[in-house]
């Protein structure tokens, strides 16, 4: 028996209103993704990954088509409604880190745990904990007192990581993830992300127009004037589960 798609795109579209005309972001996407896929997705810019990554990630509603979510339809949700779900089952990664810069490691990875609607809520010492085990798997155990400031651009990604982690969601989305890293800082950035799906089995969605990062996939799909261009699926990601290992405590500074 087939299981249920985490991810279901049926006829998607989005238009925007600018100035006295439309543009059309997505034009009838339709996208299926299976529990624990990994997948990229490409495009020039203005083709409109990031509109599809933002619906998929409840951040923004389509004008038509209907998405399912775990077999729940949210096309139609409140925002209310899609910021909880957003909550429960999305983490998102951003190229820019999006972290406080006014407090440390820890207390950024510990932040949606503060909004969480979980019953029962958690306690001060359950947050604590579940935030530096999230950091502990991104190999920052040591770092979680540390200020962004005080982080290098790798590792103040992977406190990004582990609180997009930290709330274990079924769904992580990354866009450009390592737009703002060189080419090994990025690299590393991508072992921990890929961990998270070979290890955590968690759907990874990743906008790159780096085919180099697109190869850690499963999956590349091709975006081009709001439409899919090409679904491109391989026969294997780049490494195998039982091959990678642990981060380490010591990262590079």
């Amino acid at each position: 028996m087939e299981s249920v798609p985490v991810i279901q795109l049926e006829d998607i579209s989005k238009t925007y209103l600018m100035g006295a005309g439309h543009v059309n972001a997505l034009r009838g996407i339709t996208i299926s993704v299976a529990p624990g896929e990994m997948a990229a997705i490409m495009g020039p810019s203005g083709s409109g990954k990031s509109t599809l990554l933002n619906v998929i990630g409840c951040l923004d509603r389509p004008t038509g088509g209907r998405y399912f979510l775990d077999g729940v339809n949210v096309s139609e949700m409140s925002k209310e409604q899609l910021a909880r779900v957003r909550n429960k089952k999305i983490g998102f990664v951003f190229q820019g880190f999006n972290l406080l810069s006014r407090v440390t490691a820890a207390a950024n990875v510990q932040l949606p745990l503060l909004y969480t609607d979980e019953k029962p809520q958690p306690n001060k010492k359950e947050i604590e904990r579940r935030a530096m085990e999230a950091l502990s798997w991104v190999g920052l155990k040591e770092y979680g007192h540390h200020l962004p400031t005080q982080l290098s651009g790798g590792q103040q990604q992977r406190v990004a990581i582990a609180r997009a982690l930290v709330n274990s969601p079924s769904i992580i989305l990354a866009d450009e993830p390592t737009g703002a890293l060189d080419t090994r800082t990025g690299m590393e950035v991508m072992d921990v992300i890929q961990r998270l799906n070979l290890q955590k089995n968690i759907t990874v969605i990743i906008v790159t127009h780096e085919f180099n990062i697109a190869q850690y996939c499963q999956r590349i799909i091709r975006v081009r004037d709001g439409r899919i261009q090409e679904d491109l699926r391989v026969d294997r990601p780049r490494v195998a589960a039982e091959d990678l290992k642990e981060m380490p405590v010591e990262v590079e500074e």
